[in-house]
């Protein structure tokens, strides 16, 4: 991955919803910071879940900072499967593009057709 080009970065922020956990704490903390940074390259962050969701004004700071939201209404474990255990050219179909580089703070991955590097 050359360091001197624009990278589309793909974030899962479904972690920051566990309210008091270290997981939860660093997420959220990843993502204020990302936000501050006015960093060139660009960010879309990805939620999964059916009850839980960010407030409303994260997902407005996210947009005004110029960067991609999405929204999944799927539960952690079933994205986990179908993603890792089941990947499909549905899945695979409904996440906009590639990404250069994929941020996670959870095991849950996108297949590598999506995201060739990945940190978790």
């Amino acid at each position: 991955m050359k360091t001197n080009q624009k990278l589309h970065i793909g974030m899962d922020i479904s972690q920051m919803m566990y309210a008091g956990t270290g997981v939860s704490r660093f997420t959220r903390g990843l993502l204020q910071e990302i936000l501050k940074s006015k960093s060139p390259h660009q960010y879309t962050f990805f939620f999964s879940g059916l009850n839980l969701r960010p407030e409303p004004s994260l997902i407005a700071d996210i947009q005004r900072a110029g960067h991609g939201y999405i929204r999944w209404y799927i539960p952690p474990r079933a994205l986990a499967w179908l993603w890792n255990t089941r990947p499909s050219k549905l899945v695979k179909s409904l996440i906009p593009g590639r990404f250069d580089l994929w941020l996670s703070s959870d095991w849950t991955q996108p297949p590598s057709e999506i995201a060739q590097h990945r940190i978790t």
